[in-house]
């Protein structure tokens, strides 16, 4: 993998919680590694393949000016994601750090300084609606997902596929569907974003394993395993449900489980059996 190192980048902006900071301004060192998916430029020798680093120092200084940050914490993370929406697929992870040589805290000291990394993730979800105009929900939904911002990239979409519910609970037949996205966010914003979604389309929690009219579940987020009780990855259910693999097989056969081992394609076979 390439990187690309901008080191101690001096940048002057109006930046901190005094009112001083913001009116008379002071001096910032960022410093950038952008670690890079590209290899053509490198062989061909062509700048017009590869990322051109006066650009890259001009973008972050465009950035890091763009507005007036309480903390350098929500400057850096802007600058951050601001460089992987900006060049999209060229960029793996970057890893952004700021310094502060001015900072007010009445000690002899050379810098204090914030640093983040951020990366694009593959990340695949589940939808399924049984209420109202299913079709018309999973499209309003999946637009909504791309509508979402540079954050998120949508990379493909499975056919929708009726199912039979798997509930103790008499209801109408599921229509379901799985997502590939490509997404800078963590599994907590993207449930944010995923849940806004739900509720903006009239999902109600009213009954557990009950009809709803939309259901969004993040499945897998790269390879990430969590415990959270937020959100759990991956979904805690999904390789004993055919009307999540059997979508999720359209879009993603090859797909590994991180504890299971298997691919999505060996997992619904298993389920057919």
């Amino acid at each position: 993998m390439l990187s690309i190192h901008i080191n101690d980048l001096v940048i002057f902006a109006n930046h901190g919680v005094f009112h001083e900071e913001k009116v008379l301004g002071q001096k910032f060192i960022v410093s950038a590694q952008v670690d890079c998916n590209f290899s053509s430029g490198v062989k061909d020798d062509h700048i017009d393949n590869t990322l051109n680093y006066a650009a890259l120092c001009q973008r972050i200084e465009q950035i890091m000016t763009s507005q007036s940050w309480d903390l350098i914490e929500s400057a850096c993370d802007a600058i951050a994601t601001g460089i992987l929406h900006t060049y999209g697929s060229l960029i793996k992870h970057v890893h952004i750090t700021i310094k502060k040589p001015w900072a007010p805290v009445h000690m002899s000291l050379d810098t204090v300084g914030v640093s983040t990394t951020r990366s694009w993730h593959t990340v695949y979800l589940g939808l399924g609606s049984n209420l109202g105009d299913s079709t018309d929900i999973l499209n309003n939904a999946i637009g909504r997902l791309r509508g979402i911002g540079s954050c998120v990239q949508l990379v493909s979409t499975s056919s929708y596929v009726k199912t039979a519910p798997v509930s103790p609970i008499p209801q109408p037949h599921y229509l379901n569907a799985a997502v590939a996205i490509r997404t800078t966010l963590t599994p907590h914003e993207l449930i944010a974003q995923t849940m806004a979604i739900e509720n903006a389309l009239g999902r109600e929690r009213t009954e557990h394993w009950g009809p709803r009219t939309l259901d969004i579940d993040i499945l897998a987020y790269d390879q990430l395993v969590t415990d959270d009780p937020i959100v759990t990855l991956p979904h805690p259910l999904m390789h004993e449900r055919g009307f999540v693999l059997q979508p999720l097989a359209e879009i993603a056969p090859l797909w590994v489980h991180p504890l299971l081992g298997q691919r999505v394609q060996t997992l619904l076979a298993g389920l057919k059996k």
